[in-house]
């Protein structure tokens, strides 16, 4: 019985990790894979998340593979250059005409999600803003 009961938990333990590795499909962190439309899509802390709000529901960054850039963020149509540190795992984004620049740690990429978070030391909480996009 003992064996029974064993072989049991190794095929539920077996079905579980199939169907994990179907959910994980991570790709390479290079400009190719960034290079897409990316659709805001929620907002998360932890367990909790929340779908943007109607002033951002349009909201999209396209990163271009020629490291150009478009976005709307809250209905304000920007533009400029990016740049990916891989070894970082961030994104750096340079608007046209402004010296300030926005900084995203990338928590996740899958072939059709990214998440990113707000690297800038002078916002400390926006660390644990997890912002989904999708394309």
């Amino acid at each position: 019985m003992k064996k029974t009961h064993n072989f049991s938990f190794c095929l539920i333990g077996l079905f579980l990790m199939s169907f994990t590795n179907i959910n994980a499909q991570k790709i390479k962190l290079n400009v190719s894979n960034l290079s897409k439309n990316w659709q805001l899509t929620k907002y998360s802390v932890g367990w909790f998340s929340e779908e943007p709000s109607d002033k951002e529901k349009n909201d999209y960054l396209k990163l271009k593979s020629d490291m150009t850039f478009t976005s709307v963020s809250e209905g304000i149509f920007e533009k400029g250059t990016w740049q990916l540190q891989k070894e970082h795992k961030r994104i750096t984004l340079s608007k046209k005409g402004d010296k300030a620049v926005l900084v995203f740690s990338i928590k996740k990429i899958k072939t059709n999600e990214l998440v990113v978070i707000i690297d800038n030391d002078s916002e400390p909480d926006a660390k644990y803003l997890n912002i989904h996009f999708e394309n």
